[in-house]
């Protein structure tokens, strides 16, 4: 009986401790993204060969909508709609301003630069699907084997 308890007890450590390395390398793959997020954006900003001003107008822009978004996830008044509903609202507003700060020159780089990213996400996501149905055929051949 005590060795039941001990493995059962053994076997739940294990798992806690697994979920948490897991927890761990899910939160450090966010930070990745972001990270790669953050720097495409920048490089994205220099591809577009902003002005002073119009550099200095997308640091307001984007500090206001750093404080509109804190403030809006922070209102406990509102719902998960109602939140989800001003962000978008907040970003519609965004895409507005911005359009209003670049060229017309700019804005085709920036649609050209969406569409390029968008053709790459695409073509990560073709691959890597590919190479999941593949897995999963080779663990079906296999089970077939044994």
């Amino acid at each position: 009986m005590k060795k039941i308890f001990f493995l059962t007890l053994f076997a739940f450590s294990i798992a806690i401790s697994t979920q948490a390395q897991v927890s761990r390398s899910e939160k450090s793959n966010q930070k990745v993204q972001s990270d790669e997020s953050r720097q495409m954006h920048k490089q994205q900003m220099k591809d577009l060969n902003l002005t002073k001003e119009q550099k200095a107008q997308m640091k307001e822009m984007r500090q206001n909508v750093k404080n509109r978004r804190d403030a809006i996830q922070n209102d406990g008044s509102l719902s998960a709609d109602q939140k989800k509903a001003k962000m978008k609202e907040m970003h519609e507003d965004l895409k507005n301003k911005r359009d209003n700060i670049f060229t017309p020159d700019q804005k085709n780089k920036m649609k050209q630069m969406k569409k390029e990213k968008h053709n790459r996400e695409k073509m990560n996501k073709k691959h890597h699907g590919k190479k999941h149905h593949d897995k999963k055929d080779q663990d079906k051949k296999d089970h077939e084997k044994d």
